[in-house]
């Protein structure tokens, strides 16, 4: 199975500072981990979200420029057992 991440679409331009992210939903999941960075490497400026949902924002608005995120889905009671997405790309611009 593959976990696809759904919103904001890779290569999207422009999105919104404050973007809601979903993926899709898979069964005998724990959590989500949401991962968001400044490279493609995903270890640049990079902001850590744990959910129970298939949906989360962020606090704080992203500044002009391009991310890249991945969302990784830990299976319940065996935390070395996930399914990570791939890496999805895209722009914030600044209004």
């Amino acid at each position: 199975p593959r976990l696809i991440p759904k919103n904001p679409e890779n290569g999207a331009d422009p999105v919104s500072p404050f973007p809601i992210f979903t993926w899709g939903k898979f069964s005998e999941i724990a959590t989500y981990e949401l991962k968001l960075c400044e490279d493609l490497a995903l270890s640049v400026n990079c902001q850590d979200v744990t959910t129970t949902e298939t949906s989360t924002s962020l606090n704080n608005p992203l500044a002009s420029r391009i991310y890249y995120w991945r969302v990784k889905a830990i299976k319940i009671g065996e935390p070395d057992q996930f399914i990570e997405s791939d890496i999805s790309s895209f722009t914030v611009q600044s209004p």
